[in-house]
């Protein structure tokens, strides 16, 4: 999918579900066509497409979630990751791992990573014990489309291994400056690039040299994701969402809306589509397409 600044201009808010508690995690499925927001106990699943909410599921203790294959979950609870099918609400396996900070995974394999407090873990779904285990304290994983993965050690350092080389250690090493504490990290969609992101600053780096690009800073609390193309970089800042070429730092364009503050942010990884979620769900797209 090929993104365009004109395109992105045209884009407007499309659906709005007002929800009744902040809003914790939100994820795309892999061909965009289910999307998920969660809070403490509860998952809602919507089509974005359609704009409906078509599935609600009571999870007690609900942490952090991602989407896997078609119909199947990873969620994080108190002291367990759980494998869950949606289409039966059925768990298919569960994980020993507590206080789960992140989760990342690749739908190229039956690998996925968590972060807790003390450690990362390598996971395969078909095993219930961790395959890898890296002792890196209150850290943010994230898996790239290529096999590799990067976490983040304190403040100003983060590592990329490669999954297929990890017990190597890592390949690269990067240093940055500038965050008080890392609340996300995340691969462009070409694994070209890296974002990380602290409360009110994003920096882009490169995967391949470990070079950092430039820094994106806001006066409120943001979030950031890359468009499917990898191209553009979009940011919330209080009521705003901003939209910037990666490679060039380039603005391209000014959302606003009076009733979004503080908000997540994720491009739907198949349709021209992006939704920005804090106590409220707004799916924005073009016109076109509403």
């Amino acid at each position: 999918m090929n993104f365009s600044e004109n395109l992105i201009k045209s884009y407007k808010e499309a659906k709005v579900f007002q929800e009744l508690s902040q809003l914790n995690c939100i994820d795309y499925l892999y061909d965009g066509t289910s999307f998920g927001v969660s809070t403490n106990d509860t998952l809602k699943i919507y089509c974005p497409i359609r704009g409906i909410l078509y599935n609600t599921i009571h999870i007690p203790q609900l942490r952090k979630f991602i989407f896997l294959f078609k119909n199947t979950i990873l969620h994080s609870t108190e002291n367990y990751i759980k494998y869950l099918s949606l289409y039966d609400n059925q768990y298919i396996r569960s994980f020993k791992c507590e206080k789960v900070k992140s989760l990342s995974s690749n739908i190229n394999n039956d690998l996925f990573l968590s972060s807790s407090n003390d450690c990362v873990n390598v996971w395969d779904l078909r095993c219930k014990n961790s395959i890898y285990k890296l002792s890196v304290n209150d850290s943010i994983v994230s898996f790239s489309s290529n096999n590799k993965f990067c976490v983040n050690v304190g403040d100003s350092l983060v590592k990329q291994y490669d999954m297929r080389n990890v017990t190597y250690g890592p390949e690269k090493t990067i240093y940055f400056d500038g965050h008080d504490e890392i609340t996300g990290i995340q691969y462009s969609n070409d694994s070209k690039n890296i974002i990380i992101s602290s409360n009110n600053i994003h920096t882009v780096v490169s995967a391949e040299t470990g070079k950092v690009k430039y820094n994106h800073c806001f006066d409120k609390v943001s979030y950031a994701c890359a468009s499917p193309d990898s191209k553009y970089l979009f940011c919330t800042s209080g009521s705003h969402v901003f939209v910037y070429g990666i490679d060039d730092k380039k603005k391209v364009h000014t959302f606003k809306d009076s009733n979004f503050e503080h908000g997540l942010i994720k491009c739907n990884p198949a349709y021209t589509q992006f939704v920005t979620a804090s106590t409220s769900v707004v799916f924005w797209m073009p016109p076109q397409d509403v």
